[in-house]
C-alpha cells in the first residue's frame, strides 16, 4: 500500500477475493458501489472460478473506473487471494470485504471519521 495520499490515489482500497460467488457477489459489489464516501477503489480478484464470478467481476469492472479486476490463471488459495488484494491496494487505508459481504452505505465514512480522528488506532470495522 502507499503511504502517502494525494488525489491521484483513493484514500481507501477495498479488496474482495473472490472464488465461486456467483449468488452473492453483486450484492457484495452494490453495497460497497452504494457508499456515501466515494473516495475509493475495488480490487476483485477471482482465485479461477467456474461459476460465472468471472463475468460478474468484468461487467463491474467496465461499468466502474474504481474497480479494477485481477484474474488468477490457477487456484492460488484463499488466503494468497486476501493478500494479493491488499499488496495491489493504492489507498492509505484497506478494508477486506468476503465476496458475500454487505456492508451498510455509512460503513466507509464512519471507518474514515474514526480513523482521522483516534489517529492512535490502526484498525476498525
Amino acid at each position: 500500500m502507499n503511504s502517502f495520499h494525494s488525489s491521484d490515489f483513493p484514500l481507501i482500497s477495498i479488496g474482495i477475493p473472490v472464488y465461486n460467488a456467483q449468488s452473492t457477489l453483486a450484492a457484495t459489489i452494490e453495497s460497497a458501489l452504494a457508499q456515501d464516501y466515494t473516495n475509493f477503489e475495488i480490487l476483485l480478484s477471482d482465485n479461477a472460478s467456474i461459476d460465472g464470478s468471472i463475468e460478474i467481476c468484468r461487467e463491474y469492472a467496465r461499468r466502474d473506473s474504481r474497480i479494477k479486476f485481477f484474474e488468477q490463471s490457477e487456484n492460488i488459495g484463499a488466503g494468497a487471494n486476501f493478500v494479493f488484494v491488499l499488496n495491489q491496494a493504492n489507498g492509505e487505508y484497506f478494508k477486506w470485504l468476503a465476496s458475500d459481504d454487505i456492508i451498510s452505505i455509512n460503513s466507509l465514512s464512519l471507518s474514515v471519521a474514526n480513523l482521522q480522528e483516534n489517529r492512535r488506532n490502526t484498525s476498525c470495522s
